[in-house]
């Protein structure tokens, strides 16, 4: 969607290329981040935070369809579909 954000981290591997449409990211106003070199500690303390944020925010409103991980693809597929206002995804 319009202003949508992509956050890939620890993706330190080698693995299939992305194909991205320069003119679609750029219409779209997207943002693409690779996170890379966080400390555990530093993931401990990003799940800290979403546990207390779901305590005091409906978070699960956000989320209109969740998918498994081996649905990844499809995921993207819809979201791109504009049916949903957000995917999640469950490993």
């Amino acid at each position: 969607r319009l202003g949508g954000v992509c956050v890939l981290a620890g993706a330190v591997f080698p693995g299939r290329a992305v194909q991205l449409e320069p003119e679609r990211v750029v219409r779209s106003n997207w943002t693409l981040r690779g996170v890379h070199n966080y400390a555990p500690r530093n993931l401990h303390a990003a799940i800290e935070f979403l546990v207390e944020a779901k305590k005091r925010f409906a978070m699960e409103s956000l989320v209109s369809k969740w998918l498994p991980l081996a649905d990844a693809d499809h995921a993207f597929a819809r979201d791109a579909s504009a049916q949903h206002y957000r995917i999640g995804i469950r490993c």
